[in-house]
């Protein structure tokens, strides 16, 4: 029997491709704080409506993606969590923020295994308010007085760097390092624009790439979000008669709609029509080994389990 645990945190998704589960996903996802940071009757509304409203082009965009009956992103996590158990000789599993299989219903899993005491990482590569930090706050409320250590932001880890470099050729004429853009008034120390700009840094320098941009994607509603976006830089890059453009989607640990849809198809799609001629699409880090390796490591470090053994009953302690 195993005292300790880990959890894999992701953001989740809808459990299957139809405007009523998506439309449930967005109304959880929309009414965080954390996303809309407004008083609750005025945010209950908005996410209400604009769940109803977004719902029918989310399942639409859910039913290219879906394999086997499943959001791609649960797969690669469930096959993430068993390879880093087996390389850290513990239970671990994969649980969401938003949606199945949360992170309560995980930890009352892992309790009835004999869990005490949790590593937890978050698969967030750079932290924003409406990702790590709504995730840790659920994980603190959560966890209540049980033991756990949590993970710090991996943006700059040489395991991640090399899990984002998987695929891509050496060398390669203009990489595009793309980013989830978050609004202006999330970010207001700039503290995720510098992640995200070392992270380009880093797997631009490891790829040897001629020319490399940051770019951000997905901006939604109204409100300033951080930019340039990115179907307007390929546009712009593929006009200034760049012909080869590489796309890394650092944002994201696992596929999903942004970017199977939104990078590997539109972004594709502006790029070649304004003059490109060859599009890559790097593959996220997934169930890679060097993704398996980065999580073990934080999950399973000499750290993270002193960290454990030693922080006080309901407190958290960061490690790595």
């Amino acid at each position: 029997m195993n005292e300790i645990a880990g959890i894999l945190v992701n953001l989740g998704a809808p459990d299957a491709p139809t405007a009523a589960a998506a439309s449930a996903f967005l109304r959880e996802f929309l009414s965080d704080k954390c996303v809309i940071n407004l008083p609750w009757p005025l945010r209950f509304l908005i996410a209400r409506k604009a769940s109803k409203n977004r719902a029918q082009a989310y399942a639409q965009a859910l039913e290219k993606i879906f394999v086997d009956g499943r959001h791609p992103m649960k797969s690669s996590m469930d096959a993430l969590a068993e390879k880093v158990e087996r390389l850290c000789g513990f239970p671990v599993r994969a649980s969401y923020r938003y949606g199945g299989k949360n992170i309560s219903q995980t930890i009352v899993e892992l309790k009835r295994l004999g869990a005490e005491r949790f590593a937890v990482a978050c698969m967030y590569p750079q932290s924003t308010l409406s990702t790590t930090h709504s995730a840790k706050l659920k994980i603190a409320e959560a966890m209540g007085r049980n033991r756990y250590a949590l993970a710090r932001e991996y943006f700059d880890n040489p395991l991640y760097i090399e899990s984002l470099a998987c695929g891509a050729a050496r060398g390669c004429e203009c990489l595009m390092v793309a980013f989830h853009s978050v609004p202006v008034s999330h970010d207001k120390d700039g503290e995720y624009r510098r992640q995200c700009a070392e992270t380009a840094r880093l797997l631009a320098q490891r790829l040897g790439a001629r020319k490399s941009c940051v770019a951000y994607q997905s901006q939604m509603g109204k409100g300033t979000w951080i930019g340039p976006k990115a179907d307007e830089k390929a546009g712009e890059l593929a006009s200034g008669g760049v012909k080869e453009l590489t796309v890394s989607p650092a944002s994201f640990a696992c596929e999903c709609s942004e970017t199977i849809d939104e990078l590997g198809g539109k972004l594709r799609g502006v790029f070649l029509e304004s003059g490109g001629q060859r599009f890559n699409l790097l593959p996220c880090p997934g169930a890679s080994d060097a993704a398996a390796k980065l999580a073990a490591t934080e999950q399973g470090s000499t750290d993270a389990a002193t960290a454990i053994m030693t922080t006080d009953t309901h407190k958290k302690a960061s490690y790595l």
